[in-house]
């Protein structure tokens, strides 16, 4: 082992593997995200209201709508109270239309005690991929909730 090059790949090799979470401080925080977010994707994939459900009383609501053939954003900010309603007033919509989306490189990054989910959605029934950005975290009772949410449509 007299080669300074595989002493040091021996070294780098043996340091991710003894620090399995190095990227959180708090691995409950990762975990706890984690599983909100499976939770949603779940409840979108039913179709279920209880989606609404999973957002803070507080969350910070926006929206890309991108149109596709004129490339005009426009870029809406919404209530989430409102959002919530709309949520549960379009999800037998969606279920008739099939809207259902699915994730890729879903990205976790902890943010003091909030992680923040960064994936691609990919929308089966308008084929097409955009970024959908969650911050969840602890609500004041310690149950993790939506604390923002920025999202991309496009029409």
């Amino acid at each position: 082992m007299d080669n300074p090059m595989k002493r040091f790949l021996i070294l780098l090799l043996a340091a991710v593997l003894l620090v399995p979470s190095a990227a959180f401080a708090d691995d409950k925080n990762l975990k706890a995200a984690e599983k909100l977010f499976r939770t949603y994707m779940h409840y979108e994939d039913r179709f279920d209201p209880r989606l609404a459900d999973l957002y803070a009383d507080n969350a910070l609501i926006s929206t890309r709508m991108v149109d596709a053939a004129t490339g005009d954003v426009e870029t809406l900010h919404i209530p989430p109270t409102r959002y919530r309603e709309m949520i549960r007033e379009h999800i037998n919509l969606a279920r008739r239309e099939k809207d259902k989306g699915r994730y890729a490189a879903i990205r976790y990054t902890e943010e003091g005690d909030n992680v923040r989910i960064r994936a691609d959605r990919q929308s089966l029934r308008d084929n097409y991929t955009a970024p959908l950005t969650l911050l969840v975290g602890p609500n004041p009772d310690g149950e993790w909730v939506i604390l923002e949410e920025f999202s991309e449509i496009r029409r």
